[in-house]
């Protein structure tokens, strides 16, 4: 539970697995709400980066001293008070609950960094609160105006932190 909510919340994992990468989706309940929200995870080793448009995030990942053999998760999709959450029902406390989570369940599986590819401007506020970088602006112009942001994990020291 969030240290300065009063809600209380779940993040239940379960295994995703399609024929070309495996994951963790997420249900995301929150005390007293009857949607709920949801995320998913999926695997990658960071030499799936080097192709086209997606190269410059690779340079960046082995400037970091990741390897190519290294593994990174894409945050698929990340809709903690779920996909169309009114104004009241956001900044509780339940989305920094969720990625600490996932954050957690990635150290775990030995991920070394976290992927995001959105426009939504709350998430990009979110994400920037949350220590993760633009990878590159540039890019934007040829995905649809998405920003790609990206969090470098560090294995065990600092599980604690989101």
């Amino acid at each position: 539970m969030p240290k300065h909510s009063p809600l209380e919340i779940e993040v239940l994992r379960s295994p995703y697995q399609d024929e070309v990468v495996r994951g963790y989706d997420y249900d995301i309940l929150v005390s007293g709400r009857q949607t709920k929200g949801n995320a998913r995870i999926v695997f990658n080793p960071v030499r799936a980066l080097k192709q086209h448009l997606l190269k410059r995030v690779y340079v960046q990942l082995i400037a970091h001293k990741l390897k190519p053999t290294d593994t990174f998760a894409v945050l698929y999709y990340f809709y903690p008070n779920g996909k169309r959450p009114t104004e009241e029902k956001m900044r509780q406390g339940v989305g920094s609950y969720a990625l600490k989570e996932i954050l957690a369940d990635c150290r775990e599986e030995g991920i070394r960094a976290l992927y995001v590819t959105t426009k939504s401007p709350s998430l990009l506020s979110f994400l920037e609160k949350k220590k993760f970088v633009c990878a590159d602006d540039e890019l934007a112009r040829y995905l649809s105006n998405n920003r790609i942001y990206y969090r470098i994990l560090r294995q065990r020291k600092d599980v604690t932190q989101t």
